[in-house]
């Protein structure tokens, strides 16, 4: 499986890295990429910077495996858009959901973020970035309230979903099962899918921890997403 997993990988990043292009046109943004994503380094690795193989052995089921090798997947397209948004200046994303969502990515819909935001995301997850400078899609997708009302999301309660009806904040609703929110795997929301508490594996930074530690500094930022392969 991994071969096969690497190839998806590697054009599973092209496509995202492609996409940016595409997607800012739509909206009329000229902003040109100052850097290209290297897509080859998203291909073969987990979205913690381990060897994608080490992850895979982890997998105790096949239903295990599958929710890998569904989220290093969407984390290979989502880590290459979020590359070429970095690579580009005055651009951020919106986060746009992939309905039916869970609750926790639902009230994220359609938030701006800026370009060194890492992306929230639990395992299975198949929400995206939409590269811009603000909300501008109008769709459900990036609307909290339509997707709540609409029946898109999945996971709510009764009481959850008559308190948002009747015009309860949704952010103070959800928020509310802080510290006990889990996805349908059992795993808490992270930013990074995987874990590698303990592995002894060596792994490099992700570029999600590259943008934590420049912080503001984008010339920071820039230079070390090169010096670990992941722009040139």
């Amino acid at each position: 499986m991994l071969p096969a997993l690497t190839v998806l990988q590697g054009r599973a990043a092209r496509d995202g890295a492609d996409s940016v292009d595409l997607m800012l046109a739509e909206q009329g943004i000229d902003a040109p990429a100052d850097d290209t994503v290297n897509t080859g380094s998203l291909a073969g690795v987990a979205s913690d910077g381990r060897p994608l193989g080490s992850l895979l052995e982890q997998a105790e089921t096949q239903h295990a495996l599958e929710l890998m090798a569904v989220t290093q997947i969407a984390d290979a397209a989502r880590v290459a858009v979020g590359l070429s948004i970095a690579a580009r200046q005055k651009v951020g994303w919106t986060r746009m959901v992939n309905s039916p969502c869970c609750p926790r990515c639902a009230i994220l819909a359609g938030k701006f973020f800026r370009w060194n935001t890492g992306f929230l995301r639990h395992p299975h997850c198949l929400c995206r970035h939409i590269p811009t400078r603000e909300d501008v899609y109008g769709d459900v997708r990036t609307d909290p309230k339509a997707l709540f009302d609409g029946g898109h999301v999945k996971g709510v309660t009764q009481a959850e979903q008559k308190a948002i009806t009747d015009g309860a904040d949704i952010n103070r609703v959800i928020n509310s099962r802080r510290g006990r929110y889990m996805d349908d795997a059992g795993h808490r929301f992270t930013f990074d899918s995987t874990t590698r508490r303990g592995t002894g594996i060596k792994v490099r930074p992700t570029p999600e921890q590259i943008y934590r530690s420049a912080g503001d500094d984008r010339a920071a930022a820039l230079r070390s997403l090169k010096k670990f392969g992941y722009l040139f």
